[in-house]
Order: structure tokens, then C-alpha cells, then sequence
């Protein structure tokens, strides 16, 4: 008799093996669910991210400090950063955006945009362009394609703005899209040392926050604690439900093994047994 064919027939007749197959699956479903979760985890330490801060005073995006931060581990690009306001009118609408100005070498290598031409250029999220477009549009169907030309004003006082005309281009990769999100190329001067703000990218994160704890150590406040946090928090449940998983599985596994060890020990007669055999 084949092997699985005694197993089946003990199965249906023994109830130990009957337990023991119910310690199986349960010892499997929570293997698999391990192992999802554990390339969930993986998944989600693999993806880049932007850590937003800003400084305790005024000029703490020094030159030197920065050159500090662009050594560590993880660290692929850094910007300072100056937030302004600007004014765009289209067509027979204005919209108001807060405008984060970043360097030429940040935005390409976290955005992947090389500017060309002398003409003023804000890139956006959806949000922010649905709102120019009063969300009226469906990219690669629009006309536009994703690119408006626009009037703009930038600058808070009146006797400090600027404007004319400038174009407006939408941005998806590595975009955040919880809020509208404006940025342009900074001027070199403007974006000077006498700076607390700056951005930094990361090729991957971390399980534990150390990429953010070594940030705060040079004297920077992260601006975007709640978005990383929540990052985090997810990233510890999925580790908790590995653990937990890994365990309850192990656990299930032993009782299997034992109850499989117990029903293959040899069974002794009982006295009635022993006298019929004699019989």
C-alpha cells in the first residue's frame, strides 16, 4: 500500500491523525501569511523616500553640514529649499499655490527633470494641476498632455513680485499626492546659506527610523513626521504579523510532528485483546 493511501485511510479512521492534519494547515496558512507579509516588508524598506526639515536657526543649512549629510548611508540627493507664493492664471481662473523652490541637480536626480530654455517652469502633482484644470482632464486623452502655458505672479510683497509668462508641466514619478505639490528650480542666490529648510532623498528606509534620528542629530526638525511615522507604524505591524505568524506556525508544526510521533509508537494489546489472539 502506497503511503498516501495509508494516510488517507488512517485519516478517516483515526482521530489523532485527524488533529494532527488540522495542526498542518494551520501550521501552512501562517507560513504563507509570513511570507506575504515578510515581502511586503521588503517591498516597502526598498522604496525611496524625501525626509523634509528644517532647522533650529537660521542658517543652519550650512554648506559644511550639508556636505556631512550627503555622506551618510542612504543619502542619494539634498536640497536646500525656499518656500514661496505664486499666482497662477489660466484661462479665466487664478490659483493660489505655495511653491517650494529646489535645486537644478535635486530635481534631476529625484525627478528625473533636466530643464532646458529661459522660460519659467512649475511642476505639479495632480492635485495641484487638477486644480489648475478645475479637475477637468484625463491625462493622455487632454490636448495639453500634461503642459500649460500660463500667467503667473510670484512673491508676497508688491514691490518684490515677479511674473509674466510661464509653463506648467505634471509630474507622477515620486510625486506626493496626499496634498497639493508645487516646486521650481530655485535661484542659486535666494537659496544661499542663509537657509533653515532643506529635502533629502534616500534610495531605501529603514525599519527602525535611524536615517531620520541621524538627520535630527545635525539640529533639524522633521517637517513630514506624520507621513514617515505612518510609514513606520505600517512597516512595524507587518513585522509583528511575521513574527507572530513565524511562531504560531512553529508551534502548529510541533504539535503536528508530536501527534504524528505518538500515533506511530507501537500500541501494546489490552488483557481482552491478548486472550482473543490466544483464543
Amino acid at each position: 500500500m502506497r503511503w498516501w493511501s495509508k494516510f488517507l485511510k488512517l485519516r478517516r479512521q483515526n482521530d489523532i491523525i485527524k488533529i494532527m492534519c488540522l495542526y498542518l494547515i494551520i501550521g501552512a496558512v501562517f507560513i504563507v501569511n509570513a511570507i506575504f507579509n515578510g515581502f511586503r516588508l521588503y517591498q516597502s524598506v526598498q522604496r525611496p523616500a524625501e525626509y523634509v526639515l528644517t532647522g533650529n536657526e537660521q542658517n543652519a543649512a550650512s554648506n559644511a553640514k550639508l556636505q556631512e549629510i550627503s555622506e551618510l548611508e542612504n543619502v542619494a540627493a539634498l536640497s536646500r529649499q525656499k518656500e514661496m507664493m505664486i499666482t497662477i492664471k489660466y484661462q479665466a481662473s487664478e490659483t493660489v499655490f505655495s511653491c517650494i523652490e529646489l535645486s537644478e541637480t535635486y530635481m534631476e536626480t529625484v525627478y528625473g527633470i533636466q530643464e532646458s530654455g529661459a522660460m519659467t517652469t512649475f511642476y505639479m502633482n495632480q492635485k495641484a494641476y487638477g486644480q489648475i484644470k478645475k479637475n477637468d482632464y484625463s491625462l493622455g486623452e487632454d490636448s495639453d498632455n500634461g503642459e500649460l502655458r500660463v500667467n503667473y505672479t510670484a512673491g508676497d510683497a508688491p514691490e518684490s513680485q515677479t511674473g509674466g509668462t510661464a509653463r506648467v508641466m505634471l509630474v507622477q514619478t515620486r510625486m506626493p499626492e496626499e496634498e497639493p505639490f508645487v516646486f521650481c528650480k530655485g535661484d542659486g542666490m535666494s537659496m544661499s546659506e542663509n537657509t533653515a529648510d532643506i529635502r533629502v532623498f534616500v534610495n531605501r528606509q529603514d525599519l527602525g527610523g535611524e536615517d531620520v534620528k541621524r538627520l535630527q542629530a545635525f539640529g533639524f526638525t522633521l517637517v513630514n513626521e506624520k507621513e514617515v511615522q505612518e510609514a513606520q507604524y505600517l512597516r512595524q505591524i507587518q513585522l509583528v504579523k511575521i513574527q507572530y505568524g513565524g511562531a504560531v506556525a512553529a508551534i502548529s508544526l510541533t504539535c503536528a510532528g508530536f501527534l504524528w510521533s505518538l500515533n506511530s509508537k507501537p500500541r501494546f494489546p489490552s488483557k481482552g485483546e491478548r486472550q482473543i489472539q490466544t483464543e
